[in-house]
Parts: structure tokens; sequence; C-alpha cells
């Protein structure tokens, strides 16, 4: 991806070209074995920027097929991002059997969907703001794991005290027992 200012042609930058399009429009500058492909971007409201300009050697491809394997690749950028910084901060493990990491990416992977999935609906349910999907869905998962521990937990702690009471009567009466025999 290039910025706005690359020169594309001798005296033409991206921005040039851009302000030139209609919204959706795509369009390439072929160059020495490269090209430039563009397209003005319909739905701005969001995006810090009005275009999409990518510079490829593939000069057989159709534009749309190139953006979208652009497009598929971001999302495998953005995937590694949340998995290394935002959320599981996996460079913390030091797993070096192949089938111990291979196993992680597996569970990773897991989470990593069941987080952008849980995002999804926070997103449809009217939860927006400045965090991204996954950062959303993976605090509300975070949310609803707490609750499900929290409630496990006071369950073992009922089955502890449950037990220690019967402890306690058996100890009263083993010393009680003890003390009849002596």
């Amino acid at each position: 991806m290039v910025r706005r200012d690359y020169e594309v042609k001798a005296g033409k930058t991206v921005g040039d070209i851009i302000q030139e399009m209609v919204d959706g429009e795509v369009r390439e500058i072929k160059r020495d074995g490269w090209r430039v492909v563009i397209k003005r971007l319909e739905d701005r409201s969001d995006r810090r920027d009005d275009c999409l300009a990518l510079v490829t050697l593939d000069t057989k491809s159709k534009a749309e097929d190139v953006i979208s394997r652009y497009r598929d690749r971001w999302r495998i950028e953005r995937m590694f991002f949340n998995v290394e910084s935002n959320g599981f901060q996996i460079s913390k493990t030091h797993f070096r059997d192949s089938s111990k990491v291979e196993m992680l990416f597996y569970v990773m992977g897991i989470c990593y969907y069941i987080s952008e999935v849980a995002g999804k609906i926070s997103e449809k349910a009217g939860d927006s703001g400045r965090k991204s999907v996954f950062l959303r869905g993976l605090r509300e998962l975070k949310r609803v794991l707490r609750g499900i521990l929290v409630i496990e937990i006071e369950r073992i702690w009922e089955i502890i005290l449950e037990y220690e009471k019967n402890f306690r009567k058996e100890m009263i009466f083993l010393l009680v027992a003890k003390g009849v025999q002596y």
C-alpha cells in the first residue's frame, strides 16, 4: 500500500488521481513491469483515507482481484497483530517443540475466531467504541468466563466447607473415641 503523495507517473501522485475519480472507481497505472492499482473508497465515514493504492508486480490479474487479495492479507496481518500484541501475547510462550506450537496455534485460532464472533455480536447489540471487534469480543469473553469461574469457585468453596464441616465432626468423634479408650 502506498500513500497519497506517492508519485505514480511524472508529476502525478495518487492524491491527484483520486481527485479525478468517483466513489468506487478503480484505476490502474502500468509502469516498467509493475503497476499501481487505485480504488476510491465508497464508504469513507470511518476511515482515515478515501482511497486504497497498491503497488504490485502482478500485471495479469484484474485490479479487483489484486484488491481482494490485499483485503484477505490485511485480515491475516490484523489477526497476527491481535494475537501478538492485543490479546494473547503469544511471544511470551517459550515453546520449542513443534507439536506444542502447532497445538497452541490451533487453540489460539479457535479463541481468536470466538473473540471475533463475540465482538461482532457485541457490535450488533450496540456496543461500539474505539476498540476493535476482536478486543470487544475478547473483553466480552473475559466477562462471561469470569462469571462462570466465579460460579465454579463458589461451588468448589461450598464443597470444601461441607467437607470441612464433616471432617470436623469426624475429628471430634475420633478425639472423643480416643479419650474414651484411655
